[in-house]
């Protein structure tokens, strides 16, 4: 190993490649900087991992906070390879569940929890479906007004 010249004081060995810079031995450490630093570092890693908890948490929890569990009535379409209900209200929900086809075209009561979709659609889990007479016998623009047969007073 290579040492500093005659002319210093003590025989400081010398960092390879860099003749006059002493080794990290010889250097006196800062050991005032050293623990605030290390205290630093461990807040900035502390504070990182609550930030990142708190994110995923919430993210998990925003899932559930529209969900919605009841019954809800309207009559089942299928449009684009998908089963739709359009509720009393006029709401459209995206009907998820198995066997649903056959349930086209007809008033249904259906039990199971809505919530809004990525797509910010409404969509329904079936657990129950219940087919039932359409509410009342107000014309709607879907139903054309009956004739009364020919030969026959209304």
């Amino acid at each position: 190993m290579q040492t500093a010249s005659s002319s210093e004081a003590a025989d400081v060995p010398l960092k390879r490649g860099f003749p006059d810079a002493p080794s990290a031995s010889a250097a006196p450490r800062n050991t005032l900087m050293a623990p605030a630093r290390r205290r630093f570092r461990l807040a900035l890693r502390i504070g990182l991992v609550l930030a990142g908890l708190l994110t995923a948490g919430l993210l998990l929890l925003a899932d559930g906070v529209d969900a919605k569990s009841g019954a809800f009535r309207g009559f089942v379409f299928e449009a684009e390879k998908a089963v739709f209900m359009e509720s009393d209200d006029g709401d459209i929900y995206v009907l998820k569940g198995k066997g649903l086809e056959k349930y086209y075209d007809k008033y249904v009561e259906v039990g199971g929890e809505s919530r809004i979709n990525a797509q910010g659609e409404n969509e329904l889990t079936v657990k129950s479906v219940k087919v039932m007479a359409a509410p009342g016998t107000a014309m709607s623009e879907d139903q054309p007004a009956k004739q009364p047969e020919k030969g026959k007073k209304p």
